[in-house]
């Protein structure tokens, strides 16, 4: 896992199909990207929360002397289960994805062809252009900012 200090973390709603023989069934995550000098990291707020509430109630349950932690109470949270981290200036792509209680690493070192529009949006303060990614037979769109500009990340 990426860690490193001077980050910049962004909230959006990422909208997708799960199914896509039911492509009218458009499903929406809010969703975190951190970025960092060397990285990014791609997760659910949602289930990033969960974990973060699901650890506070291990750790309560510890100090109160429980040695059979229950955690039944608790609803599984996120409809996006999987963390995506991209190292730069390399773009590597590793996925972790939890099965059960099994945690595993895929790797993809495709190389990704972004299509950058010249056209610009400002989203806060800070000026974005479109661009478009074909990936794995998806078509990705989103907004990017020009690292040798001064301008900052947006998406």
């Amino acid at each position: 896992m990426l860690f490193y200090a001077q980050n910049q973390s962004f909230s959006y709603e990422y909208k997708f199909v799960k199914d896509s023989t039911e492509g009218n069934k458009i499903e929406t995550e809010l969703m975190v990207l951190n970025v960092f000098s060397k990285g990014s990291q791609f997760y659910s707020k949602p289930l990033a929360e969960a974990d973060s509430v699901r650890e506070a109630e291990v750790e309560k349950q510890i100090k109160e002397g429980n040695t059979n932690i229950d955690l039944t109470k608790l609803a599984l949270k996120g409809k996006i289960k999987h963390m995506v981290e991209k190292s730069y200036p390399d773009y590597h792509v590793n996925t972790f994805v939890k099965l059960g209680s099994d945690e595993y690493i895929v790797e993809d070192s495709r190389k990704q062809d972004w299509k950058i529009s010249p056209e610009k949006e400002k989203v806060g303060e800070f000026v974005a252009q479109k661009s478009d990614l074909q990936l794995c037979r998806q078509n990705l769109d989103c907004l990017v900012y020009n690292r040798d500009s001064n301008t900052r990340r947006s998406l």
